[in-house]
């Protein structure tokens, strides 16, 4: 079946890029069952290049600090230090997801996935603090981490992944150099992109709370990175500057 809008153009290039990437895929093939070779790449690459609108990203950011302020939270700025990809896991026809900020249009790092690897850098870190700080089933932690999102438009940049052993993977075959490799394009955020982000307190008595959990998390961006593929070197984040 194909979608309701075959045939007609997608929503022009200074629309909301998130919405054109998830719901306005037009390179299926006549039977509308399968996509040619070579256009999961070509698709991938029409949002290669800057996205999302300054004066929205300017004013979130404004709000942001606002918000933190109004709070006693704190707020730094950093750079991507290579390539970073998130919602790698999301549907796609392409395969390969990606997380779009559903108002604004741009990729962003969810609050709950900087607490999930603040929690893996600290998990030497003493039990006791790490679970007061962080929280744990019994009880929620003191530190709130908002969405890191970029301070302007953002430029993406088209990549590749190339599995060799995808049926070895799947359990039907042995490894072995017979297998055909199998490219996967996806999309990633390029480097040196500048991201906002923002840990305020949980409650007003655990202010102090802020200034560790900030520390952690700068630690764990610079060393662990944020988002997919991070074993490979991707969502390494450097050039922090406290606000």
């Amino acid at each position: 079946m194909l979608p309701l809008y075959a045939g007609y153009p997608p929503p022009g290039a200074q629309g909301n890029a998130g919405l054109r990437f998830e719901k306005f895929f037009d390179l299926w093939n006549d039977k509308g069952d399968g996509i040619p070779d070579g256009d999961k790449l070509n698709w991938v690459k029409k949002f290669s290049g800057p996205v999302g609108d300054k004066d929205h990203l300017i004013e979130h950011a404004d709000r942001t600090r606002k918000l933190a302020a109004a709070l006693h939270g704190i707020t730094f700025k950093a750079k991507t230090e290579g390539r970073l990809v998130a919602g790698t896991g999301r549907s796609h026809p392409i395969e390969v997801g990606f997380a779009w900020h559903h108002t604004l249009g741009v990729p962003y790092i969810p609050g709950s996935g900087l607490k999930g690897i603040v929690k893996t850098w600290a998990e030497e870190w003493q039990q006791q603090k790490r679970g007061d700080l962080l929280g744990v089933m019994e009880r929620v932690g003191q530190v709130v981490f908002l969405d890191a999102l970029p301070t302007e438009p953002v430029k993406l940049a088209a990549d590749v992944m190339t599995p060799h052993y995808g049926e070895y993977y799947e359990d039907k075959s042995p490894p072995g150099d017979w297998l055909s490799p199998n490219p996967i394009p996806f999309l990633t955020v390029a480097n040196k992109q500048e991201f906002l982000f923002a840990v305020v307190p949980a409650d007003p008595q655990h202010v102090h709370c802020c200034k560790p959990a900030i520390e952690l998390l700068q630690q764990a961006l610079a060393e662990l990175g944020a988002g997919a593929k991070t074993a490979a070197g991707y969502g390494r984040f450097g050039a922090f500057t406290q606000e």
